[in-house]
């Protein structure tokens, strides 16, 4: 039985996103008794909410902005890669296992974008609303970075393992 590339790409990718969006809501969900409303992206926030936790000196002035600074620049990185090797790779093959490969970085394309968009407005949104910041929402983040890393990297070794 021959399955289409898009079909492997699709269910290697979403499965991924899958998996990792499942696991980690129940992660950050935490157990019963402990359960958290919301989570916290700046250390100040939470020691204000929390003033019996002892945070380390230097959490005091922690901000999260430099952080997304880093965070998109890496996802930058991977979109720029991978639509380079999408747009000049294997230009003149019909090869399909390099139509899969060229999906899976399709797909990390897309990840990465959701992971940035998604970053940024949770931050805006927590910067008006402390309590925004849900479970969910933290799962969704995470799920979308690394399901953008997994398809990168399952992408090139793909494409590597096939040539």
């Amino acid at each position: 039985m021959f399955l289409s590339p898009v079909v492997i790409a699709s269910i290697w990718s979403l499965a991924c996103e899958g998996l990792l969006l499942f696991g980690f809501y129940f992660v950050y969900r935490g157990p019963k008794e402990n359960r958290t409303s919301h989570i916290f992206f700046n250390p100040q926030d939470y020691a204000k909410a929390y003033p019996e936790a002892k945070l380390p000196e230097y959490s005091k002035e922690a901000k999260f902005d430099s952080f997304i600074t880093q965070y998109t620049g890496m996802a930058k990185v991977i979109i720029g890669l991978a639509a380079a090797s999408i747009s000049f790779g294997g230009l003149h093959t019909t090869d399909v296992n390099v139509f899969t490969a060229k999906m899976l970085l399709a797909y990390s394309i897309a990840f990465a974008l959701a992971f940035s968009i998604a970053v940024i407005n949770f931050y805006e949104n927590y910067l008006h609303g402390l309590e925004s910041y849900k479970s969910f929402k933290c799962a969704m983040v995470e799920s979308f970075g690394l399901t953008s890393l997994f398809c990168f990297a399952l992408g090139y070794g793909y494409w590597a393992w096939h040539l």
